[in-house]
């Protein structure tokens, strides 16, 4: 543990040290939000009102090298917050997946300093000991916070020298991701469903694997080769728990839905291929209808 303290101590923000068989790196990245949120840490609600210090995460990767290939990675992160949800976990994992998709992300270590004057992260009543009544206008939600966080921790991972591999196959990659973006993010918005409620139910489930099979036979026919299965995929989803989509979050704050941009895409690619996708076709009706009456879908 000592030997691991002094080589903490020693690391600077954003070097890179590469011995014969270890390699180590570290950064740190701001976590603060740009706009006003509710505190973690007491008994009632506060909002925070401006910033005195900056709030920051820490990286510190560790890779075992042998004849110069990589063994085995590890990351430690430790961010300044009062803890670290299991579903803010399960998030940051899942969003890793497709970014590192060579690394194993059970290896990802979060900690938190246990500061209470941090964004609050959660919601559930499950992981949380204390339940915060926040005002929906002119807050920074708590899933807001955790997307933002998500991709803030991502940055300090990959400054700390995890890189994320050349891909000659980039296209395969952004269909992974689109896969469950475009059935997730539109069922959730029509039922206020998070990630978990909709994997779960099998109802939900099968409608969402429906799409994302439809789906698979769009990208296979423009040329597109998925390295996972349907239901891997769903899996990944309901790894991260009981996360609202982005499309849910927009809907609910009335702003503008990237219906056209995850859901529309594929069922005009699914013309121009020959590829029928009624049940894309049918929610993408459904989400659309719902989108204009709340005022974030133009027409």
């Amino acid at each position: 543990m000592k030997f691991l303290t002094t080589i903490l101590l020693c690391l600077t923000t954003s070097t890179f040290v590469e011995a014969s068989e270890l390699r180590i790196g570290s950064s740190t990245v701001s976590i603060t939000p740009e706009r006003p949120v509710a505190l973690a840490g007491q008994f009632g609600t506060r909002i925070s009102q401006s910033v005195e210090a900056p709030i920051i995460a820490a990286a510190v990767a560790i890779e075992s090298v042998e004849g110069g290939k990589v063994v085995d990675q590890s990351i430690l992160i430790s961010c300044d917050l009062v803890g670290i949800h299991h579903s803010v976990l399960a998030q940051f994992r899942q969003h890793l997946k497709p970014l590192l998709p060579d690394f194993d992300v059970r290896k990802v270590i979060v900690s938190a300093t246990h500061t209470h004057t941090a964004p609050v992260t959660s919601e559930i009543p499950e992981e949380t000991l204390i339940t915060y009544p926040i005002p929906k206008e002119g807050v920074m939600q708590p899933a807001e916070y955790t997307a933002f966080l998500v991709e803030r921790l991502s940055q300090a991972l990959i400054a700390a020298g995890i890189k994320a591999p050349v891909r000659a196959r980039i296209r395969d990659e952004i269909w992974i991701k689109l896969w469950g973006n475009l059935s997730f993010n539109p069922v959730s918005a029509l039922t206020g469903g998070t990630l978990q409620h909709i994997a779960e139910d099998p109802a939900t489930r099968k409608l969402v694997r429906q799409m994302m099979v439809e789906a698979e036979s769009v990208a296979k026919a423009l040329g597109a080769k998925l390295s996972v299965d349907v239901d891997t995929r769903i899996g990944w989803a309901q790894d991260v728990g009981h996360f609202k989509t982005s499309m849910l979050q927009d809907l609910e704050a009335g702003r503008p839905m990237e219906i056209d941009a995850l859901v529309t895409v594929v069922a005009e690619l699914g013309d121009i291929a020959g590829i029928d996708t009624p049940t894309i076709d049918t929610v993408l009706a459904l989400v659309i209808q719902r989108a204009r009456l709340k005022g974030c879908y133009p027409g």
